[in-house]
């Protein structure tokens, strides 16, 4: 049996905290509650279907274990409107 997945990393701490008032922001500046579509802010990486989840969650796990953390650096916002829409950061490019 197939099913959809998707792979995300939760913020925690500072960034966490952060993201959660921008959402505020949204929400109380432009009437917008459609920014909190997730119960928990993240990085979203790759959306799919899978047929054996339990060796993805593997495959992963040796994939993280493998790379070290990054640090990523925000220069403000951008967003598009269709097919539905989306807000998002922009990243600034670096090594």
């Amino acid at each position: 049996m197939s099913r959809t997945v998707g792979v995300a990393t939760l913020l925690t701490g500072k960034g966490k905290q952060e993201v959660l008032s921008y959402w505020k922001m949204f929400e109380k500046d432009f009437n917008s509650t459609a920014v909190q579509s997730f119960a928990h802010p993240n990085f979203g990486y790759q959306g799919g279907t899978c047929e054996d989840a339990v060796s993805l969650k593997k495959d992963l796990q040796q994939l993280w274990a493998a790379h070290h953390s990054f640090d990523v650096n925000v220069d403000g916002f951008g967003y598009f409107e269709s097919p539905s829409p989306v807000i998002y950061l922009k990243i600034k490019k670096s090594d």
